[in-house]
């Protein structure tokens, strides 16, 4: 029997280690501890939103810019309501984590401002 040692130093048999398959994503679990870990999107592809939305609320770790957030702030910035620097720290605001990027948020907005258009009827 072959024994794995991991980061914290556990050794664990090779009986105890587990492949997983699920969705077309195969990973391999060497500690018991994180079984039931995975990894994948569980959500149809059709729901997602737009990738220019999704390169700015997948800019937060946890997950907590909305893609209605980012749509209504862009549609703001349109409005002439907010500039892009205010756009970008607003919705750096719900962000607990700290990762999002404020600056590059501005840049994708200024871009995304240019690109996209709202109708208002």
């Amino acid at each position: 029997m072959t024994q794995i040692t991991n980061q914290r130093n556990t050794t664990i048999n090779e009986s105890q280690t587990s492949n997983s398959s699920k969705d077309g994503i195969t990973i391999t679990v060497s500690d018991p501890t994180q079984h039931n870990c995975k990894i994948g999107i569980r959500v149809k592809p059709a729901k997602l939103p737009e990738d220019e939305i999704l390169e700015i609320t997948t800019m937060c770790g946890h997950g907590m810019i909305s893609q209605y957030l980012a749509r209504q702030t862009l549609l703001d910035m349109k409005r002439g309501k907010l500039t892009s620097q205010e756009a970008a720290e607003f919705l750096a605001t719900p962000c607990i984590c700290g990762v999002f990027n404020p600056k590059r948020a501005q840049r994708l907005l200024e871009e995304l401002a240019e690109l996209w258009c709202f109708d208002e009827s």
